[in-house]
């Protein structure tokens, strides 16, 4: 398993030094090919992450892993709540804030937390917290990307065959 360092410090995966790009605000490493995570990824990096249940939810792609509305993520993003936040933030995992005044934060490679940030309310999926479809296509609206539009598109094709 791979060391987490607090943001911009450097990171030891094998043989190989990896260093957080912070600055650019991509989430991802310096590698040649983006990383995805799959299902069981999940959960498994979420089963090792130190904090508690209770006080975050899986949001955006990983939450659409989570629902099986698709395959695979390019990151874990999850909303917490300000306890939380104020561990992450002494524990030295602060990023920044966002334009609406949530702090943002990276903890290791692959999981982005958000502060506060939930739309209509949590369930439960695979015995993890992970917001509600309904607040997932809300989410994804005020994202407003392509990607996201294509995710919402997603996840109504999802919902018309269950």
């Amino acid at each position: 398993m791979q060391e987490v360092v607090p943001r911009g410090e450097r990171v030891r995966a094998g043989a190989a030094s990896l260093s957080l790009n912070m600055a650019r605000g991509s989430g991802t490493a310096d590698t040649q090919e983006e990383s995805t995570v799959n299902k069981a990824e999940i959960i498994e990096k979420l089963n090792a992450f130190p904090y508690a249940r209770e006080d975050y939810w899986i949001i955006t792609g990983g939450a659409m892993v989570l629902y099986g509305i698709r395959e695979q993520t390019h990151d874990i993003d999850l909303g917490c709540n300000t306890r939380m936040a104020d561990a992450l933030e002494r524990d030295g995992f602060f990023d920044k804030y966002t334009e609406s005044g949530r702090r943002h934060f990276r903890y290791g490679e692959d999981i982005e937390i958000s502060e506060n940030w939930l739309y209509d309310s949590v369930t439960t999926v695979e015995d993890f917290p992970v917001i509600t479809i309904r607040g997932l296509i809300d989410m994804k609206r005020e994202l407003g990307r392509e990607k996201d539009m294509r995710d919402i598109r997603l996840i109504n094709e999802y919902m018309s065959r269950k």
